[in-house]
């Protein structure tokens, strides 16, 4: 999904709620190679703990479509950023 399709009123609230959970899979599995990979038992609880938040946020059905897209941008800027480590 990119940003024109993201912001299109014409795009179902199906697709985005897909696209979200798509991308929340991708920051869980991004944690969880950070857990497995973590030096420290804190760095590795943090990951898990990020993981968790992000499992439910992918689980979270009364998400407006709103919500649902600021959360898949504030997502795809997270990515980019661990991508980047």
């Amino acid at each position: 999904m990119n940003d024109s399709t993201l912001f299109d009123p014409e795009t179902p609230d199906e697709v985005i709620r897909e696209a979200m959970a798509g991308t929340a899979n991708r920051v869980v599995a991004a944690y969880m190679r950070m857990a497995q990979n973590a030096s420290t038992a804190q760095e590795k609880e943090e990951a898990k703990a990020r993981m968790k938040e992000y499992w439910a946020i992918k689980n979270d059905l009364d998400m407006s479509r709103q919500e649902m897209t600021e959360t898949i941008v504030r997502m795809w800027e997270m990515l980019a950023e661990m991508e980047e480590v």
